[in-house]
This record gives structure tokens, sequence and C-alpha cells, in this order.
């Protein structure tokens, strides 16, 4: 149908006239929540609110808050203030930030005019309008009933540096009932959409952006037109109908883990968002059919129409990243954080707190569950409040905490690698329980007790638990008493996310009628557990089909005093029940661990964390601070075998983060609580508040305080009232306080919390100014004894000393020494650092040049080292070493030039600023979708080989990149690289695979070398003089460095303690040295190849280090943190600087090679071309064989190998 000119003409006047009146429409202030008799915010540039306490708390999209922050320029952020404007930060940025953001822009308030007010409301009539605002969006909203309201107003603000006078005006609401949180956006008045900062980075300012993030890139949502110059539209547009109005669901905590940012008018699942909350359980307690909530939500037909490869990306946890899995993507935490990828927490000790309600033999229940979790040895502490001794009977709840048991038991030695339950959920999981009471003689009558838990997961450093109890417990006259001995569950898995176990226990069960008498009753109860949690459904392999529960050192008290039942128990995970452990009666040192050798019934002693020493006889202390691990406004305090650190005076928080004091409520965040204790946010006061673990007690500590100035620390309670005794110790009563005390057992000495064997046979056993003498409390033994004028007991790990004032009052320690406090004498004592030797108040090194200078290079000079006061050897100039080993760098092998791997491009970095070109000439390779990793080279031969993870292969090539050949293909996710140009072999990791493989350097006779107990290998070195191969496995559970020989045999650990992420890894021949980087640690350290004499190359928290490298004078690395390639000398005290990386290439740098222009000094080949291995066969070096060497099949040789060890050549004739 055709119009006439006439009509077509109206139709277009009537369209212009419906825009202007549409644009007309606008909102103005009059339709804002009055917001008039808020708080204003100081009328100045770049400053934020007093944190704003929320109650009832609000979820926003992962993450539930308690308090707010609004910032001056346009925005209010969560956790933490935001008061600077940063122009690189982003909403859809990975910033770590949650932020709601109506107008996020560089927004000056000093300009006269403007003002920034906010209100937190709870009244009718503004909770009223915010309802019908949202029931105008979300249709189906109308059984939401908001109880608070977050008004904040930005009325006529500037932009910064405004020479224009343009101004904006608009309003942010946040409503919310605790269960689900909107937010309304409204805009009357938009004038500018950026600003120009000259002042700030030095850098044009971005466009003003709105929207919302959680501080991740897959849970962002911006307004239309944010960041850009269509911003200006929101003022005219709605998804309401209103102009200027937006309205938007921003949390939901029945979708946690699932919930995305939903604005009003979407076609989202209505249904699912505003479905009417369930109560925590339901009147059906026990169902027949027990479902999988996570496991349902994730196959809901929500979830089915997002693409494969794109749904799990948008659910991943703050600290995760997701991974594609080959059908499909999962979430995967980042160490160091652990759990389901939908919610990744620190493996850190937690508290337990929650609600337990129901009925126990027709009473009600109303207690309330606190426990502490030692998530390090799975040593346990739960208790139950108000418990008078009506409940004794309930001191048989022993099964109430086997899910505690099952997420937080420690993986005991036996087992095969496996996640505990914490690993695998991160604290979220639902359990139903059935269990049956009876005596073991009488199965017919029965109790039975029906549990339900819900673990709601990390919040704010607790694990919170709800639990409801139903049924019958066994419940003879008297007072009560428990024991029970060990026992194990087995949970078995059904599918995914769900585990189920049954279990069957005896415990002894003591009636006391009266003074005189009591009966005791054999009991069993049997435990049918089914547990539900979210599990990826493209990964069902990470869970462990069968997981095994030991529950060890039961301890069961009821404190009829303060109507408290306590249980201690020590947990233990693995694939199987543990076995006997030879280290059970090991008398390794205090501050060491026992690593047992179950083939020969013998045991290692290694020290502890934080200590160095034989582990047997000493373990001495590490002092941390001189890596300078806390805030530049904190003061760094060495202790014994651990550090701290403690924010300046007018700076406040944790010493790792300091800010200037102020005004605000103080939070968990800087709030500084003693040892022992943890911090919780307090639900009634809101103020941050320290909580000591179970079974110790806030107290003033008067004895290393002055009147007046004493600090609350946490002491242990009387051990009759808390178990927490040492093994080797009993608690008994004190005659003369008449207090009862934890005293260690005959042989052993202590404070009873920590006991230890230890006897002397030669004044050589003790530490200086010590001698052995007989010991009157152990006849036919002898202890260390300090001589006169000397404090201490003695023993080689904590050595006598001077008895002089405490160091604490008045410090005269050496530079080399540190004031540490000793209990055994209570004072604070001058102790020399390791390394050195003396009194503390004169120290030297243990190697000192001046005492005898022959250690000292022929090539070195022992010189004064100003910084650590002592004489030490230093090479010559022309000579590279530590001084006791010097190597001529003149006339030796040089450094020529580094070949770095820059993901498809592969580049030549010269060393000179002469080598450097304008163009691509540096450039040796390029292959589109190539990303090389792992490098090495081929001295002999001049050839560079590298590894491609995307084409999953291994190539080779010239130096100037000709050549090129793909010599092995067909592989998992090759890593690192090492070539021995001596033995003509190539050794590799593949982290897919998870195993080390070898093959000649044509790539023929391909072989697994090693391929157990191997979970994350990435750098690998090898030494042809000594025939050893190197790697790092940075599994994050157990990371380690290992040495094996080149056939696989006499596998080492050498490195295993504060390892974080190693990467890199080379092998220095001149020093005889393994180095490796850290990307956690953020260092360089190194070792002898024996795991001996470890010291720090480089120590800088500003690096992420991948590839490492090994030159002459130079140790090189790539840092992902400056994408550039560092380098330091390796003598001691020289600062890193960097190398001039040339143009050519794009992206992360991987791995890098120093090319040098020969080969190392000469190494005996003890595989030429004349060794005796047959067709098929490969030789390799292991050097602790008569032969030098092995023949072995490669996994590819098929027929050709003759499928047998040839044997070692004859012995040569004897004459004579």
């Amino acid at each position: 149908m055709y119009l006439s000119y006439t009509n077509r003409k109206t139709i277009f006047c009537l369209l212009i006239l419906f825009c202007f009146n549409y644009q007309s429409e606008t909102i103005d202030e009059s339709n804002f929540f009055i917001y008039n008799d808020g708080i204003e915010l100081p009328r100045e540039d770049d400053t934020h609110s007093e944190q704003i306490i929320l109650s009832p708390e609000i979820p926003f999209i992962t993450t539930i808050y308690e308090s707010v922050y609004i910032n001056t320029n346009g925005f209010l952020s969560f956790l933490l203030p935001i008061a600077y404007f940063f122009p690189q930060i982003t909403l859809t940025s990975y910033t770590g930030y949650a932020i709601i953001a109506p107008f996020w822009a560089d927004i000056d308030a000093s300009i006269k005019g403007g003002s920034i007010t906010y209100k937190y409301s709870k009244e009718e009539d503004l909770l009223r309008k915010a309802k019908d605002l949202i029931q105008q969006g979300f249709s189906q909203s109308q059984t939401f009933q908001p109880k608070s309201v977050l008004i904040c107003t930005w009325q006529n603000v500037h932009p910064l540096l405004d020479k224009e006078n343009k101004k904006n005006t608009f309003q942010v609401a946040i409503v919310s009932d605790g269960v689900q949180t909107f937010s309304i956006f409204m805009y009357a008045k938009i004038e500018f959409i950026s600003a120009y900062s000259p002042t700030k980075l030095g850098r044009e300012d971005r466009y003003a952006e709105a929207g919302f993030t959680d501080g991740t890139p897959q849970q962002t949502i911006v307004l239309p037109g944010s960041g850009g110059e269509t911003m200006v539209n929101l003022v005219k547009e709605s998804n309401i109908g209103k102009p200027g109005v937006w309205v938007y669901l921003i949390g939901d905590r029945r979708q946690y883990g699932r919930f995305r940012v939903t604005p009003a008018g979407s076609d989202d699942n209505y249904e699912q968002a505003f479905a009417p909350v369930q109560p925590a359980y339901s009147s059906n307690m026990f169902p027949q059919e027990r479902h999988n909530f996570y496991y349902e939500q994730l196959t809901s037909p929500l979830a089915s129409t997002i693409p494969p490869d794109a749904v799990e990306c948008q659910t991943c946890a703050r600290n995760s990243q997701c991974e594609n899995q080959g059908n499909g993507y999962c979430c995967r935490c980042i160490f160091p954080y652990l759990g389901s990828g939908l919610r990744c927490e620190r493996a850190e000790n937690y508290p337990v707190v929650g609600k337990i309600n129901g009925e126990i033999n027709g009473h009600k229940l109303d207690s309330e569950l606190q426990g502490y979790i030692y998530i390090e040895d799975g040593r346990i502490h739960n208790s139950l409040y108000n418990m008078p001794l009506i409940h004794s009977h309930l001191q048989q709840l022993i099964p109430l905490f086997n899910t505690i048991n099952w997420l937080f038991g420690a993986i005991h030695r036996f087992s095969d690698p496996i996640e505990n339950g914490f690993a695998l959920t991160g604290g979220i999981v639902n359990r139903s329980s059935l269990i049956r009471f009876f005596e073991v003689d009488n199965t017919t009558e029965q109790s039975i007790l029906n549990i339900e838990q819900h673990f709601r997961g990390i919040e704010s450093g607790v694990l919170y638990v709800d639990t409801y109890i139903n049924g019958s417990l066994p419940h003879p006259e008297g007072n009560l008493s428990v024991s029970i001995g060990n026992n194990n569950i087995k949970y078995i898995k059904r599918s995914l996310g769900h585990y189920d176990a049954k279990s069957l226990a005896t415990y002894t069960l003591i009636s006391k009628v009266d003074n005189n008498s009591s009966v005791v009753y054999n009991m069993s109860y049997e435990v049918e557990d089914t547990l539900t949690f979210y599990e990826c459904l493209h990964n069902p392999h990470r869970a462990g089909k069968e997981m095994v529960v030991s529950i060890q050192d039961n301890h069961i008290y009821h404190s009829i005093e303060d109507t408290t039942i306590r249980f201690f128990t020590i947990s233990k995970v693995g694939t199987q029940a543990p076995k006997f452990d030879p280290c059970d009666s090991s008398p390794c040192h205090g501050y060491a661990q026992c690593i047992p050798n179950f083939e020969q019934h013998s045991y290692e002693c290694k020290c502890n964390s934080g200590f160095i020493g034989d582990g047997i006889r000493r373990c001495d202390d590490i002092n941390e601070c001189t890596q300078s691990p806390c805030h530049p406004n904190a003061i760094c305090t060495n202790t014994y075998g651990n550090f701290t650190c403690e924010c300046k005076q007018n700076y406040i928080g944790n010493g790792f983060f300091c800010k200037p004091i102020n005004d605000e409520i103080e939070t968990c965040t800087t709030k500084i609580c003693p040892q022992f204790s943890t911090c919780i946010q307090d639900p009634h006061t809101r103020q941050a508040r320290c909580l000591c673990k179970e079974g110790w007690q806030m107290v003033d500590d008067t004895e290393n305080h002055a009147p007046g100035s004493s600090k609350s620390v946490c002491k242990p309670k009387q051990c009759n009232e808390y178990y927490n005794c040492d093994t080797y110790a009993n608690c008994l009563i004190n005659e003369n306080t008449q207090k009862y005390e934890c005293i260690c057992k005959p042989g052993f000495y202590g404070d009873g919390y920590s006991c230890t064997a230890h006897f002397c046979s030669s004044d050589g056993d003790c530490g200086y100014n010590a001698h052995c003498l007989p010991d009157e409390q152990r006849p036919g033994f002898s202890k260390c004894v300090c001589d006169p004028g000397f404090l201490n007991d003695g023993t080689t790990f904590s050595t006598c000393v001077k008895d002089v004032i405490s160091c604490n009052i008045e410090n005269k320690c050496h530079t080399n020494a540190q004031c540490v406090y000793n209990e055994r004498i209570d004072r604070h004592v001058c102790l020399c650092r390791t390394g050195y030797k003396g009194d503390g108040i004169t120290c030297r090194h243990e190697h000192s040049c001046l005492e005898n200078a022959t250690i000292c290079s022929t090539s070195a000079a022992c010189v004064y080292d100003p910084i650590l006061q002592d004489n030490v050897c230093s090479c010559r100039d022309g000579f590279v070493g530590d001084g006791m080993h010097c190597a001529e760098i003149l006339g030796g092998p040089k450094e020529q030039f580094l070949i770095v791997n820059q993901g498809q491009t592969i580049l030549k970095v010269p060393l000179t600023a002469s080598g450097l070109t304008n163009g691509n000439e540096n450039r040796i390779l390029y292959v589109p979708r190539m990303r090389a990793v792992g490098i090495s080279i081929d001295c002999r031969q001049q050839f560079v080989y590298f590894t491609d993870t995307s084409g999953k292969t291994i190539q080779r090539m010239k130096y100037d990149g000709s050549e090129q050949k793909i010599i092995l293909s067909g592989l998992g996710s090759p890593e690192g690289i090492a070539v021995d140009w001596v033995s003509r072999l190539i050794f590799w990791t593949d982290s897919l695979l998870k195993r080390i493989e070898v093959a000649k350097v044509d790539g023929s006779l391909r072989k697994v070398l090693l391929d157990k107990n191997i979970q994350n290998p990435r750098a690998i070195a090898v030494n042809p003089e000594l025939g050893y191969v190197f790697w790092t496995d940075w599994n994050r559970q157990n990371p380690r460095i290992e040495r094996a020989n080149m056939d696989g045999s006499e596998r080492k650990i050498l490195v295993s303690d504060k390892l974080g992420l190693p990467n890199g890894l080379y092998y220095d021949h001149h020093r005889r040295e393994l180095c490796w980087g850290d990307a956690k640690m953020k260092t360089i350290e190194c070792v002898r190849d024996d795991g001996s004499n470890r010291r720090i190359v480089l120590a800088d928290q500003t690096t992420m280090i991948f590839g490492l490298s090994d030159g002459l004078q130079y140790a090189y690395w790539t840092d992902w943190s400056t994408n550039k390639i560092g380098r330091i000398d390796k003598t001691p005290s020289h600062s890193p600087d960097s190398v001039l990386l040339p143009s050519g290439g794009n992206g992360k740098l991987y791995g890098l090679v120093a090319v040098k222009n020969s080969c190392p000094h000469d190494i005996n080949n003890v595989c030429n071309e004349n060794n005796d291995c047959t067709t098929g066969q490969l030789c390799l070096p292991n050097l602790s064989l008569r032969s030098k060497r092995v023949c072995q099949c490669a996994d590819n040789a098929g027929l050709q190998c003759l499928l047998r060890e040839r044997p070692p050549p004859p012995l040569p004739p004897q004459f004579g």
C-alpha cells in the first residue's frame, strides 16, 4: 500500500513531535529519593565516606557484604574505599574490586555548587517507592519486601579542572531484603562524560563508565553507552520505560555461584530469580530421594541456553581461572586458593561457627557450635555450648563432626595424590545423615538420629554451618562420659558432586551413678552419610572415587561449670587408611618433621620451614626479615621460625598492608590480633574483635609490658578443660598452684605443649658455651649445661647466651644477630643468624676468611664486606664465582646473545645496544598461533630446541632460524626442555600427561622416564658431567624441586621448603649450583646439586619470574609483571637491571636461553658411539654404576629392541 505525500508528511511531523515529547519527559531532582537529610561528603577532590555498615547484609554478585563505601568519583566500593581516580582501572578490567558505578569519572567535589550526599534508611516511604520502581521492571517481584535502602546523590558535580562549567546530577539507590539486592540508577542531568587530568598519570582521562563488577571481567555488566560518547543518552533512555531510570537485580544469595546481574526487562529466567525463599530445612527433613542442588542448577534450562564454551567462564570465582577441559570449561582456583572454582578460599586455619536446632529425646535443642581447624596437621577442636549436666548424653554426638573431618583432614603420607573436601568445595557442601546407636551385644534396641547440615562456606574468615538434629540418643542415668578409639570412614563417589559413606564405630559409655559405683556400656554407632556439592560437569575425575577419612586421638570433655562439651580429634584423609608410621617414635628435633622410609622402617629428620639444621640436634631459626616481606610502613620482627609485621606509629593494618590511621570503623582488614587468635566481625556491634582459638583465652600481657600499656595476648586454658598437651606430655595437677598443667613425660623436656627428647654424649653435642654433664633427673643420661655467666638449657637448637640485660631494653646485638624472645629464660637475647657463629654480641661468618684465608680461591681475595660486617672471599676482576671457587671469564666462553620465546615469535636479543635493529631482523621465527614456551640449545651443533604447547610439538632450528623442523609431535603439553649436548639427548616435561620424557636429539627413540608422583612439572635442567636431570613441580599442595639420574633412578627431593611456583631452572656448571626462579616467592635461589647451601640471588617483590637462564656473569629471567628481561650479577651485593628487548614480537615472554660462543669444559661422554647399546635402545648415563651408563629400550622401538638390558662389560683380567 502506498501513502500519499500529504499522509507521509503528517506521519513524519507526528514522529518528530513524539520524539520531542519523549525527550522532554526526562526526570528531575523532584523524582529522586529524598536525600536532603543525609550525610554530605567533604567538598574536596578524591575523598570517600566512612564505612557504612549494612543491616541486613546484602548479596552482590558472588559475595555477601556487610559494609560499603561511597567514593567521590561516582561509584560505591565494597571492602575498602577507592578515593583516588586511576584512569587505567576500568569496570571491564581485572581489578579485584567489587564496584557499583552509576557514573564513574574524575569528579571534583571541591568546585563550588556541587555536593555528594548519602543516606542509609529503613523509612517506609522510601522503601515503598523503591519497591514500586522495582516492580515496574520486574513484574514477578511482587513478594519482594525491601528492608533497607542506601541512597547516594551527586548534585551539580563538576569534572576535574572544569573550564566550561559543566555539571551532572544523578542518584543511586541500593535496595535489599537480605536475600536479593536491586540497584536503581537515576540520571537528571549529564553535561560532561569525561575529563582531562594532566596531573594524573600524564594522560587524558577515559570516558565515564556505568555498571557493576565483582572485580573480574566475567562478572561485569555495563549500561548502554558506558565508556563512550553515548553516555549522555542515559538521561533520556531507560530499561523500565521511565527516561533516566535504570533498574537491575544485582544479587541473589539463593543463586550463589550461578548469579549474573540481570537488567529489568531482560529475557532471563524470572521463575528462578523470583522463586519464594525456602527455609533452611523443609518440613519433610528426610526424603527418600536425595538431590544435588548444584548439579541440578548446572543442567537447568537456563544453563543449557548458554553456549557450552562460555557457560562456566561466567561463574568463575574471583581467584580462579576458566580452563578448557576438551569437552567444556571448568573453573579452577588459582594457587594459593582452593575450592570448587565457583568458590575459592585460602588454605588457612579457620574458626567454625553455627547454630544447632532440633529435638533429641523429646527435648528441644538450642545450642551453638564453635570450633577451630588446624588445616596443616588436621587437628580439629569443636565445642557445643549451652550444655548443662542433663545434656551429658550429647557427648555421643561424635559423628556430628564427620563432615568437618572430611573437609579439613590432612593428607597423610601413605596416600596417593588426593584433595580433601575443602579443596573440592571451598567449604560449601550439604550433608544428610542417618545414625543408629546400639549396644554391641544388643542390636535390636536402637536409637536413631537424623542430621541435616548446610555448610555455607567462608564468610569474613569464618566457616558457617547450619545444623538440624532430630531423633534420640542412648541416655542412661548418672553422670556420663564417653571414650572412643580411632576409626575410619570410607566415602564412595556415586555421581558428580555426590559422596556416600557407611561406617561403624565402637565407643565406651560410662555412667557414674554415685561416687562409689559406675556402669560401663560397650556401644556402637552406624552412620549412613550423603554429601552433595558443586562439581564441574566437564571434569568428573577431579574428585577421587574413594576417600578414606581416619579419625584419631579422640578426646571428649564435658565442662559442667561453663556448660560446654568439647571434642578434640585429628583427621587424616587419603586414598587408603594410614599404616604403621616409623616416625611415631622418632627423636626428631622439636622444630623438625620426620620423613619415614617404610621399606627400611627408618626415618629422616628435616627441619621445619623457617629453620635450618640437621633436624635431630639442631634446627636454627632463619631470619625472614632480611627479605623485607612487610609493607614499607611496617616494622618486621623476626620470631622463632617465623616473623611478624607491625605497622609503624600512626599507621594501621596487618603489617603487610598499612594505611594512615583515621576514624573509620575498624574491620578485620586492618584489625591486628595477637598470636593464636583470629579476627571476626561482631554481628551485634559491627566492630572487629579478636577471638582466641579454642582452648585459649584473652588476657593482658603484663609480664612483657609496663603497667598501663599492656597488650592482650592469648594464653592456653588449663588442660583439664582443654586437652592441648603434647603427645609426650600428661595433664597433671600442680601441687603448688593447684592448677592443671601439661608436664612432659620422663625423658622429654619442654613446656608441656611441646616436648622434645634430647640428650648428649660429649661436649660436641652441645652448643657454644655449654658442656655435657650427667642429668640428675635421668640416671644414666647426660644433658647440656650452660657455662657460668650464660643462660639457657645448653642444647644445640637453643644456644647458651650471655646473661646480660634483655636486648629489647638495651639492644647491643651484632648486625648479623637478631633480638629474639627466649621463653625458657623469659627475656630477649641476641642470637646469631644462620650461617654465623658467636654469642650474639659478636657474630662471625662460619666460613670467615679472616680466620682461614686458604678457603678463598687463588683467583679471589679476602675483603671486608661493610654490609655483612665481616671478611668474605670475592673473585677478582675477570673472574666469576662465589669467592671460594672462581672461573676465568676472559678467554673462556662468552655470552653472545639471548634467545627468548614470545608466544608465536622467537627473538634474538643482543647483549649490546649496537646489536639492536629497528626492523624485525632480530626475529628468528614467527609462526601464527604457536606458543613457544620452553627453550634450550645444543651448543655443539648450534641448534636451538623449543616446545610448542599450542601445537603440542618439539621443534629445533639453527641459531639463525634456518633448518626449522618438528622432531616430535602428538605430545600433551610440553613445557620445559633441556639438551644434553654430550650424550646427545633431549629431556622435557609434559604438564598434561604429568611425566618426564627423553629422546635422542633428532627426536628418535622416545621414552617415558618418570610418571609417578608428578603433578605439575614445568622447568627442567641437566648436568651432563654428573649425569643428573633436575626438574620443578609446582604442585600447589607440595611444590618441590627434584633430581634423578638420567636413567630415572635414585630420585631425590632437593628443595621442598618455602616454595610457591618454581618456574625457571638452570644448572650453573661453574658454581656447581642449581638455581630456580619462583613466581610466587618472587625470588631467584640456588642450592648445590645435593640440595645443600641454599642461598638467595634475587628477592624482588615486583617480579613474576617465568623463564630463567644461566649466563657466565649474569642470571637472566623473563618477567611477567613487566614483560621485560631482567638480569642480575651472580656475585653477592648487586642490584638487578633489565636487558633491552628488540622489536618484532608481541605478547608474554616465556623461556629464554643465554647463547655462549662455546660449550662448557670438556666432559667425558659415557655414551659415545662405541657404547654397547643395541638397535632401539637409548644409552642413558648413570654414573653411580660401574659401567656409568644403562641401555634401555625406547617406548617406540618396537621389534628393533632386544627387550633386555645388556650386561655390563666383564671385569678386566687380574694378573699376578
